[in-house]
């Protein structure tokens, strides 16, 4: 499988956040298309992450974490839609501030993230997990 292209995820993104950068109150009938379409392309993401190797999904997931991440604010100024109504609100500089800063983010944050999530669903802790796992359901038998 080839890898993710994350190309028209980053448009979107960029989209919404031009539209947030507004000095004028924002219509949520203007950003519900824009955050509703970020989620869908997020969650064929997620669909395609599924069934890529090991090693694609370790170079992808620093990406879908923090594309996770801006999900989370979009559906936060979609639940207060009153936050689209106050340009500059700090909610919706917060917005902006991950969305500026994601290489920033991806190679201090979330890349560290990802590989401590290998590490423990992948290393010694699975696999002594799974031992556990064995050990109790051949005691219960």
């Amino acid at each position: 499988m080839k890898t993710i292209d994350f190309s028209k995820i980053d448009d979107i993104m960029d989209r919404a956040a031009e539209m947030l950068r507004s000095d004028k109150p924002i219509s949520d009938d203007d950003f519900t298309p824009i955050a509703g379409s970020f989620t869908g392309e997020l969650k064929n993401h997620l669909r395609k992450y599924h069934k890529l190797s090991r090693e694609e999904k370790e170079r992808v997931a620093p990406k879908i974490t923090y594309y996770r991440l801006v999900q989370h604010y979009f559906s936060f100024i979609l639940r207060f839609p009153d936050i689209l109504s106050v340009p500059h609100h700090s909610e919706i500089e917060q917005t902006l501030k991950i969305i500026e800063n994601k290489n920033h983010l991806l190679e201090t944050k979330y890349k560290k993230l990802a590989q401590q999530k290998f590490q423990l669903l992948e290393g010694d802790f699975k696999q002594k997990l799974e031992g556990l796992f064995e050990k109790r359901e051949s005691h219960n038998q």
